[in-house]
C-alpha cells in the first residue's frame, strides 16, 4: 500500500519537475521475446559532440521505474553533471515486480517467465552506446532497496561493463557474497539506515547485517583496513544522523564508501516525498552523493580524477531547514562564497553571497532546487 501511496504522490511532483524538459522518454525493447519497459532521462547540454558517462538507476521491489525516478530525483543531478540516466522496468515474478537475482532464466516463450535482467540490462548499453555518445569507461549502476541488490548482483555479472557501483538499503546477494564472477574489482558504495524494518541494518543468528556486509565487501575487494571518517551529525534535529566511512586503496584502484544512516528507516536520502514515520536522512542527498561517488571511477587506466579536497567538500555542507520554507541556511561560509540556485531544469533562479549565513528563498516558486557554492551542489526542496 505504501508503495502505491507513493506513486501517486509522485503523480503530483513529476508534473512540476520534469514537465519543463523534453529530454525525457519511455521506451521498450524486446529481450528474450518480451517488450521490457524502461525510462530515460538525457540531460539539456547533451549534443553529441562529446562522449558523456551513463547511469542505471534500478526500483525496489514492487515499485517500478516510474517510482524510481520520482522517488531518487535523479534527474536534475544528471542535468547539473551531464550524464544520461536510465531507469530500468522489472518483470512480474510471482505476481510481484521484481529483479531475477540469479543466472536461471526461463527459456523465451515458456511460462512462468523467470527473465534473463542481466541480458536485458546489458542490452539497454548497448542499445545507449549504439545511439548516443556514451563514454564506456564511465558506465554505472546504482539502486533501492532490491534495486540495491539488483546492483551488486551487476556488479558481478557484467563487471566489464560497470565502472562502479551503488546501493541504497539494499545488500549484496548471497551468490555475490560467496563467489563474483568478473576479474575486475568494482568501486561500492553502500548507504543503510539503522532503523530499517524491510532490509535489517543490525545481524541476528544466520544474517550478518549490513556491517557485516561492508566488511566482507572490504576484505573481497582488498581495501585498507582503516577509514576516512566523517560524521554529518544531526544538522535539522530530527534524531536522524550520518556518518561516512571511506575506505580507500581497494584492488583495481577502487574504493568502498560506506554511509551509516541513525535511525534511519527504508528510505531514500533526501527525497522529498516523505510520510508520518519515514526516518529520511537530509544530512546527504542520495542522488547527489551517488554521483560524487561515481564521478571518481573509470575503467580508463589514464583518467585522472583530480577534485577538491573532500574534506572541504564536506565542510561546505551544512543546509536546513530542508524542506525550506522562507530561508536557506548555509553555515561554515567561506569568505566572498557566491551560491547559485538553480531550478530541476537547470534554470539560474538566484544568486547570493549570503552575507547573514542563509539564502532568501521566499520568493522562488514551490519545487526542487539546487544550490551550488564553496565547490558542492546539494539539493532542498521549498515549500510555502
Amino acid at each position: 500500500m505504501k508503495n502505491l501511496i507513493r506513486f501517486f504522490l509522485g503523480l503530483t511532483f513529476s508534473s512540476f519537475l520534469f514537465s519543463a524538459s523534453a529530454q525525457t522518454d519511455i521506451d521498450t525493447i524486446v529481450y528474450d521475446g518480451l517488450n521490457r519497459l524502461y525510462e530515460f532521462y538525457v540531460p539539456a547540454s547533451y549534443d553529441g559532440s562529446e562522449e558523456i558517462p551513463l547511469v542505471f538507476n534500478m526500483h525496489g521491489r514492487g515499485s517500478n521505474s516510474y517510482q524510481q525516478r520520482v522517488y531518487s530525483q535523479m534527474d536534475g543531478v544528471a542535468d547539473l553533471n551531464n550524464f544520461i540516466v536510465v531507469y530500468p522496468n522489472a518483470e512480474f515474478i510471482n505476481n510481484l515486480r521484481q529483479w531475477n537475482l540469479t543466472y536461471n532464466v526461463s527459456p523465451p516463450g515458456v511460462t512462468p517467465v523467470i527473465p534473463d535482467d542481466v541480458g536485458f540490462v546489458d542490452s539497454l548499453i548497448d542499445f545507449f552506446v549504439a545511439n548516443y555518445a556514451i563514454d564506456t569507461n564511465r558506465i554505472y549502476t546504482c539502486g533501492m532497496s532490491a534495486g540495491g541488490f539488483v546492483s551488486y548482483f551487476l556488479s558481478c555479472a557484467l563487471g566489464e561493463r560497470f565502472a562502479a557501483m551503488a546501493s541504497i538499503t539494499g545488500l549484496p546477494p548471497f551468490s555475490v557474497l560467496d563467489s563474483c564472477p568478473s576479474a575486475r574489482t568494482v568501486p561500492v558504495m553502500q548507504v543503510h539506515g539503522t532503523a530499517d524494518s524491510t532490509v535489517l541494518y543490525f545481524p541476528f543468528p544466520g544474517y550478518i547485517g549490513v556491517e557485516g556486509a561492508v566488511e566482507l565487501i572490504k576484505d573481497r575487494n582488498g581495501c585498507d583496513v582503516q577509514a576516512n571518517y566523517r560524521d554529518y551529525g544531526d544538522i535539522d534535529n530530527d534524531s536522524v544522523s550520518a556518518e561516512r566511512f571511506i575506505y580507500p586503496n581497494c584492488l583495481d584502484n577502487g574504493e568502498l564508501w560506506f554511509y551509516k544512516l541513525t535511525n534511519a528507516t527504508h528510505t531514500w536520502p533526501g527525497t522529498p516525498i516523505a510520510f508520518p514515520g519515514d526516518g529520511i536522512s537530509y544530512e546527504i542527498d542520495g542522488s547527489t552523493e551517488i554521483w560524487r561517488f561515481f564521478e571518481r571511477f573509470s575503467k580508463d587506466p589514464s583518467f585522472v580524477y583530480a577534485p577538491t579536497d573532500v574534506s572541504v567538500l564536506d565542510a561546505s555542507f551544512q543546509a536546513f531547514p530542508n524542506p525550506a520554507m522562507e530561508r536557506v541556511f548555509v553555515p561554515r561560509l567561506l569568505e566572498g562564497s557566491v551560491y547559485q540556485v538553480f531550478s530541476q531544469d537547470g534554470r539560474l533562479m538566484l544568486e547570493s553571497s549570503a552575507p547573514h549565513g542563509y539564502l532568501e528563498v521566499i520568493e522562488l516558486p514551490e519545487g526542487m532546487y539546487y544550490v551550488s557554492g564553496e565547490g558542492y551542489t546539494f539539493r532542498v526542496s521549498i515549500q510555502h
